[in-house]
This record gives structure tokens, sequence and C-alpha cells, in this order.
């Protein structure tokens, strides 16, 4: 679970700016690039990125590292946990096989994608 959880308050905004982050390919030094979160529910299916953390550096914290990214990733990743701690069956994939194993916790710096096949309300 992330230390520090972003508020969800001003979300069309930080949802705005982290969606041209992506699309632009600019993250800050943390972000080691971007992981997949699928959601497939009774309307279809739902696609968002969310990022993909470096590991912690020797004598770093979860918590310095958090603080080293900008809002609108804290967003991201607030975002991606709320999602997966609402569903169901929750799953991490590889992209390149689409073989998918239970998600024990969710962890920022874990490389594999995330599906989920029984969302309640994301």
């Amino acid at each position: 679970m992330l230390t520090a959880r972003a508020s969800l308050v001003g979300e069309p905004d930080l949802r705005v700016r982290w969606e041209r982050r992506v699309v632009e390919g600019r993250f800050s030094p943390a972000v080691a690039g971007v992981r997949r979160l699928t959601v497939f529910g009774p309307t279809g299916e739902a696609l968002r990125a969310f990022p993909l953390l470096r590991p912690i550096g020797a004598g770093e914290s979860r918590a310095e590292l958090l603080a080293s990214i900008s809002a609108e990733e804290r967003w991201a990743l607030a975002w991606a946990e709320q999602a997966v701690a609402r569903g169901r069956e929750v799953f991490v994939v590889a992209r390149d096989r689409g073989v998918g194993e239970p998600l024990r916790a969710f962890d920022p710096a874990e490389p594999r994608d995330i599906l989920i096949l029984a969302p309640e309300s994301i």
C-alpha cells in the first residue's frame, strides 16, 4: 500500500496533466515507465496507464521516493491503488505472455500490468 496517498480532490486537472505526461513520455526521475490497468466491467473495457516506479535506492525510503514524483503521478498511483482495492478478481499479467496470477498486494514497482475482471465501481 502506498504510504503517501494522493487526494483525488482536483481530479480533473490532475488526470489531464497525467494523461499529457503519458502521451509525451515525460516523467519524474523516480518513474521508470508506465503500467496498464485494464478493467473488464459490465459496460465494456476501460484502460488506464499508471506509473511504474523505479526500485527504492539504498538508504532511500518509500516515502522519499513518493515525495519525489509529481502530484499527477501520485494521483495516478492513488487511482490505480483504489481501483485494485475495489476489484474482486484482480490479476497481474505480463504483457508479452497474457498469463496472469492473482494480485496479492499493490506494488507500484512491480513491472507487470493489472487486470480487473470483477470491478465494483471504478
